[in-house]
């Protein structure tokens, strides 16, 4: 059986997505004999390398234009007609022999029924992963890992026909992070004192927050009390900007590179600090108390549901752009 995943990632958009579906890969081939092929276009960043690392064959779509990626219109983040990336994706499924027996799984906010409609109609299996709850899909499956996440919120969106796995309990995390859980727990029940700070904001950083965070630590760690460790990946575009503020802060503080480590590092932590993006939930299932940003308005949904259970502080990022801007 093979499965292919029909996924996007890049200095915009992150690689949030693509880290969901490699995690789903490297377990389908660990625990089956199933075949994994990634489809990407070629944004900017892309991460290709990754899946490569990873041992996974990639087949990269060109872009047919520079998508918008901040516009809030998620179709444009496409970079290219549905209907032609439809057609190329089927031409590599075909190359690769795939049957009615076999799946793609597609994780895009810019794709939804008329895309999956295409290969539904061809007689392929399909699933989709999900976190907006905001388009109709045509697929056999989806997974969406958001807490408390109701199947009724998808009621109206897919057909009866869809099994739904929604909510916490249908998280896509890698083995590091649950095999770390029962010492994490442990480890914050002994909590005495704050003494080190886990900065990520995703591994491109988009929006530019790591640096203002530095800065801003910096002024309030005159004593060197807190070790920070800050944690981004090498496609991130404002990574010399980041360099700068660590060379210019006063304290303990460490830069990690495309982390192979995460979860290790999110354990060693006291208070972690970055968006409502996939690491949300690898924070939670350690146990690690976050100051969460929202860095993009489809976090919301997100944002509002930890901050229900209780897991995080919300530090609003919006409302300290105005004061930053009055003081100026």
């Amino acid at each position: 059986m093979k499965v292919a995943f029909r996924v996007d990632s890049g200095e915009a958009i992150g690689s949030g997505h693509l880290s969901r579906c490699l995690t789903i890969a490297s377990y389908l081939r660990l625990n089956s004999d199933m075949q994994c092929f990634f489809i990407i276009k070629s944004h900017p960043g892309n991460f290709s390398s990754l899946i490569t690392k990873y041992g996974f064959e990639v087949k990269i779509l060109l872009l047919e234009f520079e998508p918008d990626y901040f516009c809030g219109e998620y179709d444009k983040w496409i970079g290219g007609n549905y209907r032609t990336d439809a057609s190329s994706t089927l031409n590599f499924l075909r190359t690769k022999n795939f049957t009615v027996s076999d799946w793609l799984i597609i994780d895009h906010y810019g794709l939804d029924e008329k895309y999956e409609s295409i290969f539904v109609n061809g007689g392929f299996q399909l699933g989709v992963i999900d976190d907006l709850a905001n388009r109709n899909h045509n697929c056999d499956f989806l997974v969406d890992q958001t807490c408390a996440r109701k199947p009724i919120e998808y009621k109206n969106l897919v057909s009866k026909n869809t099994v739904l796995m929604t909510g916490q309990e249908f998280c896509i995390l890698r083995p590091d992070f649950v095999q770390l859980r029962e010492i994490a727990i442990a480890k914050r029940s002994q909590y005495l004192d704050t003494d080190s700070i886990f900065i990520n904001f995703g591994s491109t950083d988009p929006t530019d927050v790591t640096s203002r965070f530095i800065d801003t630590l910096d002024t309030i760690n005159s004593t060197g009390k807190y070790r920070i460790v800050v944690a981004v990946g090498s496609n991130c575009p404002f990574l010399d900007k980041i360099r700068i503020s660590i060379s210019h802060f006063s304290g303990n503080i460490v830069l990690v590179i495309d982390a192979s480590n995460m979860a290790q590092l999110m354990l060693e932590a006291d208070i972690g600090i970055g968006a409502a993006g996939s690491t949300t939930w690898e924070r939670s299932v350690l146990g690690l108390p976050t100051i969460i940003v929202k860095t993009a308005d489809n976090q919301t949904t997100v944002i509002d549901r930890v901050l229900d259970f209780g897991i995080a502080f919300f530090h609003d990022l919006e409302i300290a752009n105005q004061c930053e801007a009055l003081v100026a």
